[in-house]
């Protein structure tokens, strides 16, 4: 009101024209309503942002776990495999060595003529092939 009256102090004039502006801009409106909806904060951004990495990161380390597993178990296997192949074939040159043996005992037979222990050794103890 002071800079509005005609009775301003000569070395404030110059505000003069500055608080007539805002006197009259007081009584200005405007016709656009304003929504005043609080919008989201960047805090609850923030949380929902978090549970999303979060779901994330526990499916792919459920997958990499998954996986891992599977290797794992593939891996066991081969090495059964191999303890196997490794057995099967061992236990073939153990039957033919006792085969080996069995035909020099039956040679020994042979030569002492009792025939009928000659034909249930052979039988005893030929070997049979092992499939792997």
């Amino acid at each position: 009101a002071y800079f509005c009256s005609e009775k301003v102090a000569s070395h404030l004039e110059k505000y003069r024209i500055m608080f007539n502006y805002f006197e009259q801009s007081k009584n200005e409106a405007s016709a656009k309503s304003i929504d005043f909806k609080p919008k989201k904060t960047t805090k609850e951004q923030l949380k929902w942002f978090s549970m999303v990495i979060t779901i994330t990161l526990l499916i792919f380390v459920y997958l990499g776990f998954d996986k891992y597993d599977r290797y794992q178990k593939k891996k066991q296997l081969e090495q059964v495999k191999e303890a196997l192949h490794i057995f099967t074939t061992n236990l073939n040159k153990g039957n033919k060595a006792l085969y080996d043996v069995s035909f020099n005992i039956n040679k020994a037979v042979k030569h002492t003529g009792d025939e009928k222990k000659i034909d249930d050794t052979e039988k005893k103890y030929k070997p049979q092939s092992i499939k792997n």
